[in-house]
Formats: structure tokens, C-alpha cells, sequence
């Protein structure tokens, strides 16, 4: 079935032997529209409308709610949907999509996405909840949700810039996650059984839950209430974090940070080195550590600062009671405790160009 224009009132399904809705003219449907083989349709305007095909491919469309079912593949363009309307696609093969505007400011529409294999978004704004859930790989350049916005693929989960009015959450089965910049006016939970790679800025107003089991690797983080990076077969490595609670990291083979401000920390390697570049703390700040332990400036906190590690090298420490033990060597530039002090070393010497205890 090919035209130019094809108008629709009502519920339409095409005979056995006619497999293909195909026009580049305007399709108004009021109810569902059904085929065994492809629907192809140039622009597309209507009010509820449910496409039930083979393929569905969708040059432009402005709807009420949209429900899209296709045996294989989803290729959608720009689609947009009125206040409180929802987009929701389900694919046994792949979805793609150019751009997406659902819903309007203040009145919800949600956008839900199932495909058996990938997903491909090149910008959709939501203003409710994004849901996407791909059997391989989910990417975006662009997604932004009023509510919240959920990616669960099987493989790999890519993203250049993402946002949320609610909770983000990020999982992967099987893949790694990338992405560039991530912001959450609620809490991020980001989940690979591989490496978690993000470059640029997470930004949550709750708390920031990262677990990257062969690695973690970030630009820059300000969180709320909490930061917890767990890594249980690689390293943690990344710029500044600024939380306004506690903050624990956990990496097998090391960990590698830049300037921390927070409350309590604990930062714990079972099998390899960590390395602080400065921290500014309100709480107690405590580092385990298989390998050597380095301060590139200054670790100063309001509580009580204990280290544990093979070696302790580097800048200043100042906090409470200060307690340093290590295997080997222990040089510091300054120590200052306003508690006691003690630096216990089983086989090295012990040197700090300034000692103050107050204690």
C-alpha cells in the first residue's frame, strides 16, 4: 500500500497480501494502525495512535500518546508528543532515534524504549521519566529528564551529556560505561561489571554510587550527602571531589585522586599504592593501603587522621589524634596533631621537617 497521503479514522489493518504502509504525506490516525511488513511514513500527525508492524521507519511525527511495536527494527527521526503524552517503542531489533520531545514543561510524558538489541538517541528532552532498556548497546549524545532517567543495556552504555530533575541510574550487564558529563538533581548509581569511564563532571544533589568492577576512572564529582566508588578488580583514579558528607573508595590495585573535600574518609587498596593530592576534611580521614601511601600538598581534617601502608611519603598532615604506621619508610614534610601523635615504622626511619602535637 504506497500514497502520497494516506489518512486514517479509525483502526486499519492491511490485507494478507498487501505487507507495506508507505507514504511521505500526512497519516492521521485516531486508533492503530497494523501491517505484517514495513511502515514507512514521511511526517506523521495524529492523536493516540499504536503502530503495530515488521519494521517501522518515521521521518517526522507530532502525536498524543505514540506506542510503536516492531517485530525487527524501530528508525524514528524527530518526534514529539503533546503535554502529559508518552513515546514508548518496543523493538525486537534495534531503535533509533534523531530527536525527541516529549511531553511539556510541568505536564509529564514519559519516554520508554525496549529493543532487543541496541539503542541510538541522538537528543530527546522528556519532561517525564526516560526509561531505556536495549539487550546490546545503549547510546545517546544528549538526554535530559524532568523526572528520572534509567539506562539498563546488556552491553556497553556510551553517553555524551545526560540529566535528570530526578535519580540517574546507569547499569550495565555485561559492557563498560562512558560518558562525558552527567548531572542528577537526585542520586547517580552507575553499575559495570567492567570499567566506568566518565570524563568531564558528575553532578548530583543526592549521593554519587559508582561501582566499576575492573576500574574507575572519572574527571571531577560534587555530590550531596555521599560519594561511594567501589572497584573490586581494578583501580580508582580521577580529578577533585566535593561532597558535603562522607566519602569512601575502595580499589583493588590503587587509587589515584586529586583534591577531596568532604566529610569522613575512607580510602582503602588491598593490593596496590594511593595517592592524594590535597583534602580539606570535616570529618576523619583513613587510608589502608597494601602499597605506599603519597601526599602531594596537604591532608588536613577536623577529626582524627589514621594511615596504614607500606610506605608514607610526601606533603603535610593536621588533624586530631594523628596515628602513621607503615612497613617501611614514613617522610613527611609536617605533621601537626592538636590530639596525640604517634608514627610507628617496622623496618624504615621516620622523618618530618616539622612536628607540632598538642596533645
Amino acid at each position: 500500500m504506497c500514497s502520497s497521503d494516506l489518512f486514517i479514522l479509525g483502526y486499519l489493518e492491511t490485507p494478507a497480501g498487501i505487507d507495506t504502509v508507505d507514504t511521505n504525506g500526512v497519516v492521521l490516525a485516531t486508533d492503530r494502525l497494523q501491517t505484517n511488513g514495513l511502515v514507512s511514513l514521511g511526517s506523521f500527525y495524529s492523536s493516540a495512535t499504536t503502530i503495530d508492524a515488521d519494521g517501522i521507519a518515521i521521518g517526522t511525527s507530532f502525536t498524543d500518546a505514540l506506542n510503536l511495536y516492531a517485530v525487527n527494527n524501530a528508525d524514528l527521526g524527530n518526534i514529539s508528543t503533546s503535554m502529559g503524552s508518552a513515546l514508548f517503542v518496543d523493538a525486537g531489533g534495534s531503535v533509533s532515534l534523531q530527536q525527541a520531545q516529549i511531553g511539556d514543561a510541568g505536564v509529564y510524558g514519559d519516554l520508554t524504549i525496549r529493543a532487543g538489541t541496541d539503542i541510538d538517541v541522538t537528543f530527546d528532552s522528556v519532561a517525564g521519566n526516560i526509561d531505556f532498556d536495549a539487550g546490546g548497546t545503549i547510546s545517546t549524545r544528549g538526554s535530559y529528564a524532568q523526572g528520572s532517567l534509567t539506562f539498563a543495556a546488556g552491553g556497553n552504555v556510551q553517553f555524551d551529556t545526560i540529566g535528570a530533575g530526578n535519580d540517574v541510574d546507569l547499569t550495565s550487564l555485561a559492557g563498560s560505561i562512558t560518558g562525558v558529563n552527567l548531572q542528577s538533581n537526585g542520586s547517580a548509581f552507575i553499575t559495570s561489571p567492567q570499567t566506568v569511564s566518565i570524563s568531564g563532571l558528575i553532578q548530583a544533589d543526592g549521593s554519587v554510587n559508582i561501582s566499576g568492577d575492573l576500574g574507575i576512572d572519572y574527571g571531577s564529582i560534587i555530590a550531596g550527602p555521599s560519594v561511594l566508588l567501589t572497584s573490586t578488580g581494578g583501580s580508582v583514579a580521577g580529578g577533585s571531589i566535593d561532597a558535603s558528607g562522607p566519602l569512601q573508595i575502595a580499589g583493588l590495585t590503587g587509587i589515584n585522586l586529586g583534591e577531596l573535600r568532604a566529610g569522613a574518609v575512607t580510602l582503602t587498596s588491598s593490593s596496590g599504592p594511593i595517592s592524594v593530592q590535597f583534602a580539606d576534611l570535616f570529618g576523619s580521614f583513613t587510608a589502608n593501603s597494601a602499597g605506599a601511601f603519597s601526599i602531594g600538598d596537604l591532608v588536613t581534617s577536623l577529626g582524627d587522621v589514621t594511615i596504614n601502608a607500606a610506605s608514607v611519603s610526601g606533603g603535610g598532615i593536621a588533624g586530631g589524634n594523628v596515628d602513621v604506621t607503615a612497613v617501611g619508610n614514613i617522610s613527611l614534610q609536617g605533621a601537626t596533631a592538636s590530639g596525640n601523635a604517634k608514627f610507628n615504622t617496622s623496618l624504615g626511619a621516620f622523618a618530618a621537617d616539622g612536628l607540632d602535637v598538642q596533645g
